[in-house]
């Protein structure tokens, strides 16, 4: 095995290096940051990048936290019930179980606020999303793959509190191109 990198910049408690490991005891090189032969590391992104988020859960429910690091390539993640939580106090949540993930703002959100659709700009392809429920949401992506396990869409109305939606292809009932 090979000994354990260490992120430039990034620190724990106290200002010590983090060092961090992958699942099977090996180091996440891929994730965490590049390796430099002859020196330290050098991150590609801060060691706990966190995202506020709202999950839509199939069942109806909706949970709020927080999560570092999400990949759309993982069957799950954790959620976190601080920004500044330990590992042991996270969730894992199951992307089976659920319609999308929303990153926001903010989790109060504005539940008087009316999302304005707007026909120009956004990045990428427009589409409308209906889940299986019939609930609908539009925005723009870049990388809409049925085959793949989820897509991120933009939303259309920049003033919403939504930053992006992680939208989980397996529970969509249609995406339709505008």
């Amino acid at each position: 095995m090979e000994p354990p990198f260490l992120l430039a910049g990034a620190a724990s408690d106290g200002g010590v290096p983090t060092v961090f490991h992958n699942a099977r005891g090996g180091v996440s090189r891929k994730s965490r940051g590049t390796f430099e032969q002859g020196s330290m590391a050098t991150s590609t992104q801060t060691a706990r990048e966190v995202s506020k988020l709202v999950v839509a859960c199939l069942d109806g429910r909706r949970l709020k936290g927080y999560v570092f690091n999400f990949s759309p390539l993982r069957e799950r993640f954790r959620l976190f019930p601080e920004a500044n939580s330990v590992p042991e106090s996270g969730t894992d949540v199951e992307l089976a179980d659920l319609k999308a993930l929303f990153f926001v703002k903010d989790f109060a959100g504005n539940p008087q606020y009316k999302e304005r659709y707007e026909s120009n700009g956004g990045r990428g392809r427009r589409l409308e999303v209906t889940f299986k429920d019939g609930e609908k949401i539009i925005g723009t992506t870049e990388g809409w793959s049925p085959q793949k396990p989820g897509f991120f869409l933009f939303p259309a109305d920049a003033k919403t509190n939504n930053l992006r939606i992680f939208v989980v292809n397996r529970n969509v009932a249609q995406v339709r191109l505008l």
